[in-house]
C-alpha cells in the first residue's frame, strides 16, 4: 500500500509541475512538464523497489536490467505495428487521411515532448496496473481472477478520464489490458509491456497524429499533430472518436488478436496461476524469460 500511495502522490507533484511552470525552458526549448516526467519514473522506480526490498522481500527481478532493451525495444515496435496496421486498415477504408507533415523544428519537439510523455507515462502506469495490481491480485487469487479486476480497474479510470463513451472506455480497458498483461505473464519483467504501452501511446500522437483529444489546456504542449499530421473522419465506431483511435473497432480487433496470442504464449510457458482454493499446489512463478 505505501508504494501505491507514493506513486499516486508523485503524479499528483508532476500534475502541479505542469500546470506551475512554463511550457519550455528559456535557454533549451525542452519543456518542463518533461523533467517532472523523468521525476516520476524515478519516484515510482525507487518507491518499487524499497516496497518488493523491504515488505515482500526478495530481489526485484521484474526490474532487472539485463535484456531490459531488448525486451522493451521489442515491445515498442509491436505497439507502433499494431497502431500501424490499424491506421493502414483505416487509411485503405478511407477513414484516416494524411494532411500534411511536420517541419523540422516542431518535428524535434514533438518526437521529444511525445517520446518523454508517453515513455514515462507508459512505465508509471505499468508500476501500479502490473506489477502491483495485477501481479498481488495473480498470486491471491489466479490469473483469470487478476485479468477481470485489472480490467474493470482500468475501464473506471478510462471512464473517470476520458472523453469518450462508455462503449470506447470498455473496449480500451479490455484490449489494453489483456494485451499489456500478456506481455507481463510472457516475461515475468516489467520491460516488454512497458515497450507496447509506450509504443502504441507514441505511435499514435507522436508519428501519426492521431492521440486523443486532451481539452485540458495546461497539456497544450502534448497536442503536437505528430511527425505526420493525420485525420480521422467517418463514424465514431472506426474513428473511435474523442476517445481516439484506440476506441475504433479496428484497433480492438486487432489489438484483441495480438492479446490472445501473447496469452496463448504464456500458457504454453506454463505462466498461468490457478486459483489457490483449487489447487493445493499452485503454479510457481517462473521469472525466467521464455526461450
Amino acid at each position: 500500500m505505501v508504494v501505491v500511495v507514493v506513486a499516486f502522490a508523485q503524479e499528483i507533484v508532476v500534475l502541479l509541475g505542469v500546470l506551475l511552470t512554463p511550457k519550455k525552458t528559456p535557454l533549451t526549448g525542452i519543456p518542463y512538464y518533461s523533467l517532472f516526467l523523468i521525476a516520476s519514473v524515478l519516484a515510482a522506480t525507487q518507491s518499487y523497489r524499497l516496497y518488493v526490498r523491504l515488505i515482500e522481500k526478495r530481489p526485484v527481478s521484474e526490474l532487472a536490467t539485463n535484456g531490459a532493451w531488448r525486451e522493451g525495444g521489442t515491445g515498442a515496435l509491436f505497439g507502433i505495428a499494431l497502431i500501424a496496421a490499424t491506421l493502414a486498415i483505416l487509411g485503405l477504408l478511407g477513414v484516416y487521411t494524411i494532411t500534411g507533415f511536420a517541419n523540422a523544428t516542431d518535428g524535434y519537439m514533438t518526437v521529444f515532448a511525445s517520446l518523454t510523455n508517453d515513455i514515462s507515462g507508459a512505465f508509471v502506469e505499468e508500476i501500479l496496473l502490473r506489477a502491483i495490481v495485477f501481479r498481488i491480485a495473480e498470486e491471491a487469487l489466479g490469473t483469470w481472477w487478476a485479468l477481470l479486476i485489472s480490467a474493470i480497474l482500468f475501464t473506471a479510470l478510462h471512464l473517470v478520464d476520458n472523453q469518450g463513451s462508455v462503449l470506447s472506455a470498455l473496449m480500451i480497458g479490455l484490449e489494453s489490458t489483456l494485451l499489456l498483461c500478456g506481455a507481463w505473464m510472457l516475461t515475468r519483467r516489467l520491460w516488454l509491456a512497458v515497450g507496447i504501452h509506450a509504443g502504441w501511446d507514441f505511435a499514435q500522437g507522436g508519428i501519426f497524429g492521431v492521440g486523443p483529444v486532451v481539452p485540458d489546456q495546461a497539456h497544450e504542449q502534448l497536442q503536437a499533430q505528430g511527425l505526420v499530421h493525420g485525420q480521422l473522419t467517418g463514424a465514431p465506431i472506426l474513428t473511435g472518436g474523442a476517445a481516439g483511435v484506440e476506441a475504433s473497432i479496428v484497433a480492438f480487433v486487432i489489438v484483441m488478436a495480438a492479446a490472445i496470442f501473447l496469452l496463448l504464449r504464456a500458457r504454453q510457458h506454463g505462466r498461468f496461476i490457478a486459483r489457490p482454493w483449487r489447487t493445493v499446489n499452485s503454479t510457481p512463478l517462473d521469472n525466467t524469460n521464455p526461450s
